[in-house]
């Protein structure tokens, strides 16, 4: 479970809040407003050698500054959700079930970060956004303290590492495709850069990897959707992000639904295909709360 969290951080992409009335091209905006606060679920479903994992987390977004171009702000993580059915045996599904406040609803168990903790991560944090698709964090992922206690686990102060991750694209996203709507297609040149520092799982190590990549991207049109957090007008967009390596590079399929008055993107999925493997990633997320 631990290697789907970490893909699932490589390919995320900020979604942040937007409230309910549509907004006009011409008014449009794609970083928010400081002091914004938004809660979020990222799922990610791993398909591997025919057999599925499914890992989830659930963290608040903090925007502590914005000029309306670029926002900048900090991640705290809230939870982790596993999917133990029954019969899973893994040492996750043992331990998740004993950490203190982890609740079960049906297959899936929910761990609590407590609070201090999470204020405690949020410090190693970090997020600056152009866009929606313009991104770079750094991500504390939390875990145990010790890593191989089942009976009594609990929640470490200290990540079990640091993953950081950005999304640059050519200048030229500016004028072409923004704002939503002025072209249905475009297509740019990006480069994505991962790196994890400070792990404490010895099968994870640090290191740092970049690649370059093209991005198509399709504007379908306005909409109106729910999440989880309510009702959102929104613009959607569908995305192909194909490696500069051709088949031996990732491939991602996806789109965002984006709340253009305040926002960037309230849900947004991604189905990535591994190279040269028959394995997949799909990730889901959507906007749960509003505010503290």
């Amino acid at each position: 479970m631990r290697r789907v969290a970490t893909l699932a951080m490589i390919v995320n992409a900020l979604a942040l809040p937007a409230g309910l009335a549509p907004a006009a091209a011409e008014d449009a905006r794609y970083v928010p407003a400081a002091q914004t606060e938004a809660t979020y679920r990222l799922t990610t479903v791993l398909t591997a050698n025919g057999r599925e994992t499914t890992a989830a987390q659930i963290y608040r977004v903090t925007i502590t500054a914005s000029d309306g171009v670029t926002a900048e702000g900090a991640i705290t993580p809230l939870a982790l959700i596993y999917r133990c059915p029954a019969d899973e045996t893994s040492k996750d599904c043992r331990a998740a079930p004993h950490f203190p406040g982890a609740s079960r609803d049906g297959d899936r168990v929910t761990i609590p970060v407590p609070p201090e903790i999470g204020a405690k991560l949020a410090k190693l944090s970090k997020l600056t956004a152009r866009d929606f698709l313009r991104v770079a964090q750094v991500f504390p992922m939390p875990g145990p303290e010790d890593l191989e206690e089942v009976d009594k686990p609990k929640i470490s102060d200290q990540p079990l590492y640091l993953l950081g991750s950005a999304v640059e694209c050519d200048n030229a996203l500016t004028k072409g495709f923004f704002p939503l709507g002025v072209a249905a297609e475009f297509s740019v040149s990006c480069k994505t850069t991962s790196e994890r520092a400070q792990s404490r799982v010895p099968a994870i190590k640090d290191g740092k990897s970049s690649e370059d990549f093209t991005m198509a991207l399709s504007f379908t049109g306005r909409d109106h959707i729910a999440v989880p957090a309510g009702d959102f007008a929104v613009a959607e967009v569908k995305y192909k992000s194909t490696s500069a390596a051709g088949g031996h590079g990732v491939v991602i399929e996806g789109e965002w639904a984006v709340a253009e008055n305040l926002g960037i993107s309230v849900r947004n999925s991604a189905l990535v295909h591994l190279p040269n493997s028959q394995n997949t990633s799909h990730l889901t997320r959507e906007l749960l709360k509003l505010g503290p």
